[in-house]
Formats: C-alpha cells, sequence, structure tokens
C-alpha cells in the first residue's frame, strides 16, 4: 500500500496537534469514541465550492486534522493555490471543526450524510463535502 505525502504529512500533524495539547478549550470536550466515525471521517472529500480543491480528513481516536487547498474560484484553472491545515474533534455522526485559522468559523458542525448518494459531510452552513 502506497501512502501519499498528504496522508503523511496529515499523520504527523494529527500527531502533533494531540500531542502537544490543545489551546483552544472549544475543542477540549471529550466525546464518546465511534471506531465507525473514525473510520467514515478519514478519507478525501470535494467542496463543491471550491472545485477541484480536495480536502483531506485523517482522524485518530476523536481527533481530526483536515488538509485543503482553495484556488480562485477553484483549483481546476486557478494557478494560485493557498494551502491549510484546521483540527476538530470526531463525535459518533458529527464532527466539529475550528475553520477561524483560514477564516471561516470557529466549530462548524458537521454531519454523516450517507443519503442522497454520494456519502459525505453535511456542514450546518448547508455545504456538502462528497466523499471520494
Amino acid at each position: 500500500m502506497m501512502l501519499s505525502v498528504t496522508s503523511i504529512v496529515s499523520a504527523f500533524l494529527l500527531f502533533l496537534h494531540v500531542s502537544c495539547g490543545q489551546k483552544d478549550n472549544s475543542l477540549r470536550s471529550k466525546p464518546k469514541h465511534n471506531l465507525q466515525s473514525e473510520t467514515f471521517f478519514s478519507g478525501v472529500y470535494s467542496d463543491p465550492n471550491h472545485p477541484g480543491c480536495p480536502r483531506d480528513i485523517m482522524v485518530v481516536g476523536t481527533h481530526a486534522v483536515i488538509i485543503g487547498v482553495d484556488g480562485n474560484p477553484g483549483c481546476l484553472l486557478s494557478t494560485v493555490r493557498t494551502p491549510w491545515t484546521v483540527y476538530g474533534t470526531v463525535s459518533d455522526d458529527d464532527i466539529i471543526v475550528d475553520f477561524s485559522s483560514k477564516g471561516g468559523p470557529e466549530n462548524l458542525k458537521g454531519v454523516l450524510e450517507e443519503e442522497p448518494r454520494p456519502a459525505g459531510i453535511r456542514w450546518e452552513d448547508g455545504n456538502k463535502w462528497n466523499r471520494l
């Protein structure tokens, strides 16, 4: 099995994030661990608001790291791409992510959505990331 550079970087960043602790107490909640959620959330997603710009989620226990890239307007035609990394927590069918480091909301909640297909994460702002 070949690991992508993104997967290796994600794992390393998640390890550092979990090992060093989080400064933001809003993400320190102790959600119930669910292996099914960990397995489902980990993966690569597409974001219709940023066409062609993948979002790579890696979950270990209840901690999540998301590495993504944004283009203008998307990554398909844009030559300028901005990489970013954000962190969150997973509990059952929910993920809560702090997007404030890239100008987004501090605690955006997403819910696993299997129907309608394709499966993905439905964010509380109405956006849905589809699992690739």
